[in-house]
């Protein structure tokens, strides 16, 4: 297990909750190691576009002491393990198909809220990713926030 200063990466298989990311469409080993390198390089430079809070899909640094810097560390901590489906991008208007890559990572999180229940928080992240490939180098966080179960 990883710590930080702001939260402890957890075990993923002590989580009851679970991500689900449809609709699904088949992916290749070699192609998810291309796409965690990714990911992991864009976390270590900080080269991505981050995820934007919606009212839906609010920040983590809202309820909790999490920012950008701790982002990028989850970024460059994501592994195949925390890879939960390639999906389908079924808003895109663009002629090819685009394609998001899912991922789960659970941490415990400090409340940023004094008058909270604990302290901390054991909660499931879920992070939906686009890479552009025509350019090689853009990745765009898409979704980064507490999961919500379907």
């Amino acid at each position: 297990m990883d710590e930080f200063d702001h939260f402890k990466v957890l075990q993923l298989s002590d989580c009851e909750e679970k991500i689900t990311a449809k609709p699904a469409v088949p992916w290749a080993q070699m192609e998810l190691q291309i796409v965690l390198n990714k990911i992991n390089m864009a976390g270590k430079t900080g080269e991505y576009i981050p995820a934007v809070a919606t009212e839906e899909n609010p920040s983590l640094g809202l309820d909790y002491l999490f920012d950008e810097a701790d982002e990028r560390a989850i970024l460059q901590l994501l592994s195949e393990e925390n890879f939960v489906d390639k999906i389908l991008d079924c808003e895109s208007t663009k002629e090819e198909k685009e394609y998001y890559y899912v991922f789960g990572i659970y941490v415990r999180l400090i409340h940023r809220r004094q008058d909270s229940d604990e302290l901390y928080q054991n909660i499931l992240i879920y992070i939906k990713i686009k890479i552009y490939y025509q350019d090689g180098k853009y990745i765009v966080v898409k979704s980064f926030h507490k999961n919500r179960p379907k």
